[in-house]
C-alpha cells in the first residue's frame, strides 16, 4: 500500500493534481495531436484504426505478407539469403504510417509506453497466430554498448519486460551479446548486409540456450539480417528452434 493510499488527504491532493494536469495538459496522440479520450493509449481510435495488421496468407519462413503462391523452398523474394538460420520469423504490424512514426519515438525519443504498447500487441498475435507454439526464453537483439548508453535503454528489451510478464516465460537480456557496432543496415547494399552484422553478436550466457526454443525480440524486421546473425549464433550455443519475433515488418519492393 503506498503512502497516499494511506493517507486520505494526500491521495486526494493527487487526485486533485491529476485532474489539473489532465485538464490543461491533455495527453495527445503520437501521430495526429489529437486529445486522446478515456481508454486510448498512445494513440488515438482513429490513428488506431489505421493500423495494418499482418495475417494469413504470409511466408512461413519469414513472415512477410504474400498475395501469389509461394516457391516450392517455401520462401519468398522478402526472405533474407541463404543460409536462414532462425526457424520461422513473425511479425504482428506492417511499418507504415503511425505504427512507424510510433517506433521512432520509441526509439529517438525516449516514448517507452510506445513499446509496452507494441508488447502488448505482440501478446494478442502470438495467441492468435502461434497459440500452440511454446517458448522457453526471450532473447531481446542486443544494442552496442555505446549506443545503449546514448539511448538509455534497449527498445527489444523494453518490449521483452513486459511480453515476459504476459508469457510467464523467463527474458534473458544477457545471453547475447554484440561485441561490435554496425552500420545501419538501410544504408548498405543487399551483399554488404549480412558482412555487417555476420560476426557482431556472440553468445555470454549459453547455459539457458541449449535444448532451448528461443523467442529472438527486436522492433522492425528491415531486411532480416541481423536478426538472421543473431539466429545463427544462438543455434551454434545449442538452441533447439529460434522464432524470430518483432513488433513491425518492413516489406522491400521487389
Amino acid at each position: 500500500m503506498s503512502l497516499f493510499d494511506e493517507h486520505p488527504f494526500l491521495k486526494k491532493s493527487r487526485d486533485i493534481y491529476e485532474g489539473f494536469l489532465s485538464f490543461f495538459f491533455p495527453p495527445l496522440c503520437l501521430s495526429c495531436d489529437e486529445r486522446l479520450l478515456e481508454g486510448d493509449e498512445v494513440f488515438c481510435d482513429t490513428c488506431r484504426s489505421g493500423f495494418e495488421f499482418i495475417s494469413h496468407p504470409y511466408c512461413e519462413l519469414c513472415g512477410a505478407p504474400v498475395t501469389g503462391e509461394l516457391h516450392e523452398e517455401d520462401c519468398c523474394a522478402n526472405c533474407p539469403a541463404p543460409p536462414v538460420h532462425f526457424t520461422r520469423a513473425r511479425a504482428a504490424l506492417l511499418y507504415q504510417g503511425a505504427v512507424a512514426e510510433g517506433v521512432i519515438a520509441f526509439k529517438f525519443r525516449h516514448r517507452v509506453e510506445v513499446g509496452e504498447l507494441l508488447a502488448r500487441i505482440l501478446f494478442v498475435f502470438l495467441k492468435n497466430e502461434m497459440g500452440d507454439v511454446t517458448f522457453d526464453g526471450i532473447v531481446p537483439v542486443p544494442l552496442h554498448f555505446w549506443r545503449f548508453h546514448k539511448r538509455g535503454y534497449n527498445q527489444a528489451e523494453v518490449m521483452g519486460r513486459v511480453l515476459s510478464d504476459l508469457m510467464n516465460i523467463p527474458l534473458l537480456p544477457e545471453a547475447l551479446r554484440r561485441r561490435r557496432a554496425t552500420k545501419p543496415q538501410t544504408r548498405l547494399a543487399h551483399s554488404e548486409r549480412m558482412a555487417n552484422v555476420g560476426d557482431a553478436f556472440e553468445i555470454a550466457f549459453a547455459q539457458p540456450i541449449r535444448g532451448a526454443h528461443v523467442l529472438l525480440l527486436d522492433d522492425v524486421y528491415t531486411t532480416g539480417s541481423t536478426l538472421n546473425a543473431c539466429a545463427r549464433v544462438l543455434r551454434e550455443a545449442g538452441a533447439r528452434e529460434v522464432t524470430a519475433l518483432t513488433a513491425c515488418r518492413a516489406i522491400k519492393e521487389v
